[in-house]
């Protein structure tokens, strides 16, 4: 800051140089540079976390529905039927339930049951509204085979997002295992370098 002196002794401040102040742009620039990424892995992280959560306790009560239960002979939707509590604003049907991080779509029938997660809607104040700022671009399927009663990976997993579908592919082969994704899914898992 330059200094302009008068006649008098006194001197009077008459602001910054422009050089000052466009470095104190650069800087924050920079620094937005860096943070804004972070804050984007972090969002990210944190809503995959909220995933992984709810796929885990839907699979544990559809265990539990197929223990009490069995396989239903023809195709019944369980998205108001499974003993499940989710936290925060949520809406369920018949056939499914969204929260606020997404949609998920819970079904059984003779071969399997399966869960879809979409993040296409989200719910607000009870309603499910589009998503304005979708995160995955894609769908995970998960089933639990009759024959074997394990959990696998669908193939009909399609995710556009190379990142998202990564971290997907690592979830999956970290608590269940390569071997429980079907062909085409763990093909696909390992062009993204999980095998």
């Amino acid at each position: 800051m330059k200094r302009r002196c008068f006649k008098s002794r006194f001197c009077s401040k008459a602001g910054f140089t422009l050089m000052e102040l466009l470095v104190v742009v650069l800087i924050i620039g920079i620094l937005a540079a860096v943070a804004v990424p972070q804050y984007k892995k972090a969002v990210f992280k944190a809503r995959f976390t909220q995933v992984q959560t709810a796929f885990n306790a839907y699979m544990k009560a559809i265990d539990v529905y197929v223990l009490a239960n069995g396989y239903p002979s023809e195709r019944v939707g369980l998205g108001n039927k499974l003993d499940i509590e989710m936290h925060g604003d949520r809406s369920y049907g018949a056939n499914s339930t969204s929260f606020g991080f997404g949609h998920f779509g819970v079904a059984c029938q003779a071969d399997f049951c399966s869960i879809g997660f979409k993040d296409t809607s989200i719910v607000e104040n009870g309603k499910w509204v589009d998503n304005p700022s979708p995160w995955m671009y894609g769908t995970v399927n998960v089933s639990k085979h009759a024959d074997t009663g394990k959990w696998f990976l669908r193939d009909t997993t399609d995710i556009a997002n190379s990142d998202t579908l990564k971290a997907i592919c690592q979830w999956w082969a970290s608590t269940h295992g390569v071997e429980y994704m079907e062909e085409e899914i763990q093909a696909t898992c390992a062009a993204v370098g999980v095998e």
